[in-house]
C-alpha cells in the first residue's frame, strides 16, 4: 500500500453540519452518538466556522452542581452554536498535500481542518485522527 499524499485520500467526506442559530445541545448529542468531535457550521451553503466538543464543554455548567438550581444551566441550554464556535474555520483544499494540512493543524494547535473544493464549498473534514488511521493502515500493510 502506498502512502496517501493528498487530503482527499484521507478526509471524511460529507460530514454532518450544524447551523449557527442551532442550540448547542443537538450537535453535542450528535457528536456523542456519532463518535466525532468537530462539526462544520454552515449557513446557506457557506462555511462559517467549526464547533468542537471542547467549545461546548468549556461552556457547560459544572457537573457537581444541581442543574435545576444553577442559573448557568439555563444559559447553557439556550446557548447558540454561533456564540461559541471557532471562526473562521481553517480550511484546506481537497487537492492540497497532507503535509500542508498537518502542518496547518500543528502550527495552529488544532486537531481538525475543514476541506473545501476549488469553489470553496465544504466537501469534508480532516482530523489528526484520520491522518493517524491512514498511517496505521500503511504500517500494517508494509512487510
Amino acid at each position: 500500500m502506498s502512502l496517501p499524499r493528498k487530503v482527499k485520500d484521507v478526509m471524511v467526506r460529507n460530514p454532518s453540519t450544524v447551523a449557527p442559530d442551532e442550540g448547542v445541545l443537538k450537535p453535542f448529542e450528535q457528536m456523542l452518538e456519532g463518535g466525532f468531535r468537530h462539526v462544520p457550521v454552515v449557513e446557506n451553503g457557506q462555511l462559517l466556522g467549526m464547533l468542537s466538543d471542547r467549545d461546548i464543554m468549556k461552556h457547560m455548567p459544572p457537573p457537581s452542581v444541581d442543574a435545576v438550581d444553577l442559573p448557568a444551566h439555563g444559559r447553557f441550554v439556550t446557548l447558540k452554536v454561533s456564540e461559541i464556535m471557532a471562526r473562521p474555520a481553517l480550511t484546506v483544499l481537497e487537492t492540497d498535500s497532507l503535509e500542508v494540512a498537518v502542518e496547518l493543524m500543528l502550527v495552529n494547535q488544532i486537531s481538525a481542518v475543514m476541506v473545501t473544493d476549488a469553489a470553496e464549498r465544504l466537501t469534508g473534514i480532516l482530523t489528526l485522527v484520520d491522518v493517524a488511521r491512514a498511517f496505521l493502515k500503511v504500517l500494517r500493510s508494509s512487510p
